[in-house]
């Protein structure tokens, strides 16, 4: 039994071993029998890609923004008078539209209309007070007139009597009785003519008297036309805070009125997006400074609002007018500017898909969320080149011979599917071909094999359409 049980244990500690040498001396055999691979030189390939040709872009440089219409004007009308309101018309309500002149609102003119009644009778008494002195003046210079012949005689008569003294004919006492004659004629004459003096003077407050009562008329009469509240301008109610019998102060809010002539959009620029503004109206060759005014003034540009509703673009022609205040937000380091539209009525529309053209916005209103598009015309010239040929950081690869050339553009503006860059900024000239095809592993230098035929034809039509 001890003799099994050793050979057996022996076996299992040997059948590894005999196994693991059989394998090493089949895979030595097996080795012998490979024959060795032929060794061939790897030829390295070149990327294709596609190009497109650099172009002189047109004079024209879009600049896209969003902005908020809003009224040109708000009229805020308040109470002038004092009084309880007795009539509240129709059109005094939000959202209707009115004209010029439209009566809104009446405030109780009782004590208005009596005021005025009252100096109208004032101004007819001071008037009357007036003509009675003028009557007076009239019979007081006739009298006058008489007095002065009066006088005249008298003067006459007492020198015929001092001529009969002097040759004895009549004695001095007679002579006396003449010279008193005289003398009260000329004192009748004198005081005539200081009651005249004084008629003259009475004139003069007389006439300031009317003068001072027709202008409380006047303003009484204002105070009795405030009393009806009317449309100073044609537009839509925003706004009212009345209704009919509520009593109303001097100063209270009324009603609330848009402009509807003209609307204005509210909207921001980048600095370097208004930059291009200030280039229009730049010139290298214009050493003229401009005036105070003008630098605080925006160059009007032409510009596109446009709104999209239920699938269709509707459109709207304004233009960059003014500054919102001066100076930049302090939160989006932006400026605010304003387009002014003139003709907000004016709208086009363009087919799209959904409703139909006459069922968009009649009108551009307060409120609505739209595109600006300023077409802005700098006195610098553009290059444009396909967007696909521009990698992330803005860089594009030139073709320079058979390899590439790295290019990092500055002031790139897209605009379509086409790039803008300012001409004589960037290390890009006309008929450069810059790389349409996306390369994964670019590098300066790197060779690479060009295909032109496709896209030289399609750039070549982008270039003449655009300077068509």
């Amino acid at each position: 039994m001890n003799i099994i049980r050793i050979g057996q244990e022996a076996i299992r500690l040997a059948a590894p071993v005999i196994i693991l040498g059989a394998g090493v001396i089949g895979f030595a055999g097996l080795a012998s029998m490979r024959q060795p691979p032929e060794s061939r030189e790897t030829e390295a390939t070149r990327p294709l890609v596609e190009v497109a040709p650099v172009t002189i872009a047109a004079a024209e440089l879009d600049i896209v923004t969003d902005g908020r219409v809003v009224p040109f004007r708000e009229v805020r009308l308040s109470a002038e008078v004092s009084g309880r309101i007795t009539r509240k018309t129709d059109a005094c309500r939000a959202g209707r539209y009115v004209t010029a002149g439209t009566p809104l609102l009446e405030i109780d003119e009782r004590t208005y209309q009596l005021a005025v009644e009252r100096l109208r009778e004032e101004v007819e008494q001071a008037q009357n007070s007036l003509d009675e002195l003028e009557v007076e003046l009239q019979n007081n210079d006739a009298l006058i007139a008489l007095l002065q012949e009066d006088l005249q005689l008298k003067k006459r008569e007492l020198d015929r009597m001092n001529k009969l003294f002097s040759r004895g004919v009549l004695n001095e006492s007679e002579v006396d009785e003449y010279r008193a004659k005289e003398l009260s004629a000329r004192n009748a004459l004198t005081l005539q003519q200081n009651n005249r003096r004084k008629a003259d003077s009475s004139r003069d407050r007389l006439r300031n008297s009317l003068d001072l009562a027709r202008t409380r008329l006047a303003e009484a009469e204002l105070e009795l036309q405030k009393s009806k509240i009317v449309a100073p301008i044609d537009g839509v109610v925003v706004t009212e805070s009345v209704e009919e019998g509520n009593y109303v102060s001097a100063g209270t809010e009324l009603v609330t009125i848009d402009d509807t002539s003209a609307a204005e959009v509210r909207t921001t620029l980048r600095m370097d997006e208004l930059n291009w503004v200030w280039q229009q109206g730049r010139s290298s060759g214009n050493t003229e400074s401009p005036s105070i005014e003008q630098d605080y003034q925006l160059t009007s540009t032409p510009a596109t609002i446009s709104y999209r509703l239920a699938g269709q673009d509707y459109s709207w022609k304004g233009e960059l007018w003014r500054y919102e205040g001066i100076g930049l937000n302090e939160k989006t380091r932006t400026v605010p500017v304003r387009i002014l539209v003139s003709e907000p009525r004016d709208v086009r529309a363009e087919r799209g898909e959904g409703l139909s053209v006459l069922a968009g916005p009649k009108a551009l209103v307060r409120g609505m969320y739209v595109e600006v598009t300023l077409h802005t015309r700098p006195n610098v010239g553009f290059l444009s080149l396909p967007d696909e040929a521009v990698q992330p950081g803005n860089v594009v690869w030139v073709i320079n011979g058979d390899t590439l050339r790295r290019v990092n553009l500055r002031n790139v503006r897209f605009q379509g599917d086409r790039v803008l860059v300012p001409e004589g900024g960037n290390e890009l000239a006309v008929g450069d071909e810059v790389v349409v095809t996306p390369l994964q592993l670019a590098a300066e230098g790197m060779a690479v094999d060009v295909q032109r035929e496709m896209n030289a034809v399609n750039d070549q039509n982008t270039s003449e359409g655009q300077q068509g």
